[in-house]
C-alpha cells in the first residue's frame, strides 16, 4: 500500500542519511595518510618507507569487508521484522550468529596469518563473506530460523577469517613509529566501509522496492508488500557481493605478502 511504501522509503532514507560521512572520510583519509616522518632525520627516511604494495590493497579490502557486512547488519532486521513478522529479541538471537561466530574463528585466522601470511586466511575470508551474502539472496520467502542461521554463520566465519589477517597485513607494511597512524587508519576504513555499506544499501532498497511494489498491479496485499520488501534486500545483497569481490582482486594484487 502506499502507507507501506512511504513508511518504508522514511525508514530506509533516515538511516541512509550517514551518506554525508563520506566526505568526512575521505578528507580524514588525506590527513592521515602515511609517508616518511617529515620530523626524522634524513638517515632514517630510508628506513621510514612504508610498503603501499601491502598498504593500498589491504586498507580497499577493509573498506569493501565492511561495507558487506554493515549492508546484510542494516537490512537483515527489515527483513526479519517487517518482511517476515518475527520480534525484535528472536531478530537479535538471530543475528547474534555473526559476531559469535566470528569471535570463534578470529584467533584462529590471527593464527594462520602468523604462520602463513595474510593473503590466504584474508583472501579465505572475502570469499565466505561473498559467498554469505549470496546465500542471503537464496533464502525461502518461508525460511525457518536454521536456513537463516547457517547463511549468518558463514557470513561470520568468513569476517572473522578476514579482520585478523588484514590488521596484521595493515600494521605490518608500516615502520614501528608509524603503528599508531596506521592503526588510525584501519579504524577510519572501518567507518568507511560501514557509511558505504548502509549508504549503498538503502539507495538499493529504496529504488527497487517500488518497482516491486508496482508489479504487483494494484494495491499490494500485506504478503505482496513483504515480498516486493524481500526482493528488494536479495538486490542490496547482489550489489554488495559484487562490491566484496573487489577485495577478492586486491588480494590477488597483493600477492602473498
Amino acid at each position: 500500500s502506499a502507507a507501506f511504501l512511504n513508511r518504508q522509503m522514511k525508514e530506509i532514507r533516515d538511516s541512509g542519511k550517514v551518506i554525508g560521512l563520506e566526505w568526512v572520510t575521505v578528507r580524514a583519509l588525506i590527513l592521515l595518510r602515511l609517508g616518511p616522518n617529515r620530523t626524522a632525520p634524513p638517515a632514517d627516511i630510508e628506513s621510514a618507507r612504508v610498503n603501499y604494495m601491502r598498504l593500498m590493497p589491504s586498507t580497499a579490502q577493509r573498506v569493501v569487508a565492511f561495507c558487506g557486512i554493515f549492508t546484510a547488519t542494516f537490512l537483515l532486521p527489515f527483513l526479519l521484522i517487517q518482511g517476515a513478522g518475527y520480534s525484535p529479541v528472536e531478530t537479535g538471537l538471530l543475528l547474534m550468529s555473526v559476531p559469535l561466530s566470528m569471535a570463534l574463528v578470529a584467533p584462529f585466522s590471527g593464527a594462520a596469518s602468523d604462520r602463513w601470511g595474510p593473503s590466504l586466511p584474508a583472501t579465505t575470508g572475502m570469499i565466505l563473506i561473498v559467498l554469505g551474502l549470496l546465500s542471503l539472496t537464496w533464502l525461502p520467502a518461508d525460511f525457518t530460523p536454521p536456513d537463516l542461521v547457517w547463511r549468518l554463520v558463514l557470513l561470520g566465519v568468513g569476517n572473522g577469517m578476514f579482520m585478523s589477517p588484514n590488521s596484521s597485513a595493515v600494521l605490518g607494511s608500516v615502520p614501528g613509529g608509524r603503528v599508531g597512524t596506521a592503526s588510525g587508519v584501519l579504524a577510519q576504513m572501518r567507518v568507511t566501509g560501514q557509511a558505504l555499506g548502509i549508504a549503498l544499501s538503502a539507495a538499493v532498497v529504496a529504488t527497487r522496492l517500488p518497482v516491486y511494489l508496482a508489479g504487483t498491479g494494484g494495491t499490494p496485499s500485506p504478503a505482496q508488500e513483504s515480498a516486493a520488501l524481500a526482493a528488494a534486500i536479495g538486490d542490496a545483497f547482489v550489489i554488495a557481493a559484487a562490491v566484496c569481490s573487489i577485495g577478492i582482486a586486491t588480494s590477488l594484487i597483493r600477492g602473498g605478502g
